[in-house]
């Protein structure tokens, strides 16, 4: 029977020899990547924490801030080997770690607590390089509001303005999956519409992963 069946498939590979070169080309074929076209959508989960750092970039005047967020974006053009995206992000998370600072208690002591604040980040735009390829670098801005439990500081409001800025790249995994590994530079505050304005302005690292459809 064992004979039978290799007679058969090579009797059967003589008959159709345009297949097997077919099957041969496809194998030896480049892999194309997932490209990014005007109107592809971007649907993803990030997060991101702050880096113990000194830069002109970043001070961390709060000690440590948790960041989580969802992301929708969509390309908007196409440029060469550029695309150009909207970005638009909610953030049901924005955590300063046991840092808030107020006025001294009868003791001489600064009390400190955690501060919790959720965002909405409508106005963004990410450039992305290299946009045929598995691993896109990107640039990105993006800003709006966070919304805390408390106000920040204690003479502070608890509405504050919010920027980033992004730099990194994103890997394509699977068919329509990427991985995104950015440097993130984020500030807070309440714009001087406050009696006090001691802003959050922290140098964070960003992980997320997103959809292409």
């Amino acid at each position: 029977m064992i004979l039978l069946s290799g007679s058969v498939h090579a009797q059967q590979a003589k008959e159709n020899p345009d297949s097997n070169q077919q099957m041969e080309e496809e194998k030896d074929a480049p892999r194309e990547f997932l490209e990014l076209k005007r109107g592809l959508n971007e649907w993803g989960v990030w997060g991101a924490v702050s880096i113990k750092s000194r830069t002109p970039l970043g001070r961390t005047i709060y000690r440590t801030t948790w960041l989580a967020g969802i992301r929708y974006g969509r390309v908007v053009g196409v440029k060469l080997r550029t695309a150009f995206e909207y970005t638009l992000d909610f953030v049901p998370m924005e955590l300063v770690l046991n840092d808030e600072d107020g006025p001294p208690s009868e003791g001489g002591v600064i009390p400190t607590q955690d501060v919790y604040g959720f965002g909405f980040w409508p106005a963004g735009i990410k450039f992305a390089w290299f946009r045929k390829n598995r691993i896109k670098p990107f640039l990105g801005i993006n800003g709006g509001m966070v919304f805390f439990t408390q106000a920040v500081p204690f003479e502070g409001r608890r509405l504050n303005i919010a920027g980033n800025l992004d730099a990194g790249i994103q890997i394509q995994v699977g068919e329509k999956g990427a991985i995104t590994v950015a440097y993130k530079y984020h500030h807070v505050s309440n714009g001087y519409t406050a009696e006090r304005n001691v802003g959050t302005n922290v140098n964070m690292l960003m992980i997320g992963y997103s959809i292409f459809k």
